[in-house]
């Protein structure tokens, strides 16, 4: 086909086959990329220039083609396994899948304690919830390192400002959300964002507190509030506030019972106060298979959310056997999507109607 919009030919250049020529490009790129992550299972292989590394140098061939048959009266063309191609990159990208990454608030408390300590600035351990968001604050907006280049960390410390260094060093698509299990106190939050920043993270990452235990979930709107109150916090979101309720911990806590309960009024506090504050709230469900972790039928746990929580998404995990139980088979695999799918829609257009408190 030689019809096509000036931004093809341009991108094709001098070619009588303007769409083979730019998706030829692609096509060795594809290679290339594919090449490389094959080498690189055996040992460290450096990049070579034609490699993919952003999910927009595969997109922006296709819409060019895309938008370029529909310019030119092609839309029947550009419709069929053109636009089955890019919904499947849109969806898998470059990267099939996101990874998160998590890790206990305990961990970080530790790591910052012996910077501190190492600074002498004193042990940050120590210090009160106000003394740390004060501390963290300030050094978030202070353009200049905290750490000496000749800093020596414990074994436990390096881990996690590697942790951080390899957060840097990957493809921003190719990670979700960095989760924060045991989270208690706005300065979770604020602690990971400062090692973040310390270890070369440029690029906005979601850092999200799970709230595991009684007390957490019960603190967990006041934590969220003083968050999003704080000056400067509202700019390094760069969108949703997401926010993980705990499942398991919670229900050995307190029972199963007394564990809804308090994810439910969780919630219920969490999106009054992202409303109020015109944040996008994002809930991600830590459930599991049996019903101490918050198993059950997922259409009936959709819907049992409380209004506002599902607002057209709803995040959660599938752990161990079930996602082989759920997702092993094809049909099987459909099946639970389209339960997922419905539940959602139906929570999102009519959502169930609040507890009475009578």
């Amino acid at each position: 086909m030689q019809q096509a919009s000036d931004a093809i030919k341009a991108k094709a250049g001098d070619s009588a086959e303007p769409y083979r020529a730019v998706l030829k490009q692609l096509r060795e790129r594809l290679r290339a990329t594919r090449n490389w992550a094959h080498a690189s299972l055996t040992a460290t292989t450096p990049a070579p220039a034609d490699v993919l590394h952003n999910n927009r140098d595969l997109l922006d061939p296709l819409e060019l083609c895309f938008n370029s048959l529909h310019e030119c009266g092609m839309g029947v063309i550009a419709d069929g396994p053109l636009l089955d191609c890019l919904r499947r990159a849109v969806t898998f990208g470059l990267f099939l899948v996101r990874l998160d990454v998590r890790q206990d608030s305990s961990r970080h408390s530790a790591a910052m304690t012996e910077i501190t300590d190492y600074l002498g600035l004193g042990r940050y351990e120590d210090w009160d919830e106000e003394q740390r968001i004060t501390f963290l604050t300030r050094e978030l907006n202070n353009r200049r390192p905290l750490l000496p280049a000749h800093f020596k960390p414990s074994a436990d410390t390096a881990e996690v400002l590697n942790t951080c260094k390899e957060i840097a060093a990957a493809p921003g698509a190719s990670l979700g959300s960095y989760v924060i299990s045991m989270a208690g106190a706005a300065s979770d939050v604020l602690a990971v964002q400062l090692l973040l920043k310390e270890s070369g993270v440029l690029r906005p990452m979601r850092v999200v507190p799970l709230f595991e235990t009684l007390a957490d979930l019960d603190n967990a709107g006041p934590v969220m509030e003083r968050l999003l109150l704080l000056p400067g916090y509202r700019a390094r979101l760069q969108g949703p506030q997401e926010v993980m309720i705990g499942y398991s911990d919670s229900a050995k806590d307190a029972g199963t019972t007394a564990a809804a309960w308090a994810q439910y009024r969780a919630q219920e506090r969490l999106v009054e106060i992202c409303r109020e504050q015109q944040v996008e709230l994002l809930l991600f469900h830590g459930r599991g298979g049996t019903v101490g972790r918050g198993g059950g039928p997922a259409h009936a746990a959709i819907l049992s959310q409380p209004p506002g929580s599902v607002a057209g998404r709803f995040r959660t995990t599938e752990q161990g056997e079930m996602i082989r139980f759920k997702f092993g088979l094809p049909d099987i695999a459909e099946q639970n999507l389209n339960l997922y799918l419905g539940a959602v829609l139906e929570a999102t257009l009519l959502p169930p109607p609040p507890p009475d408190t009578d």
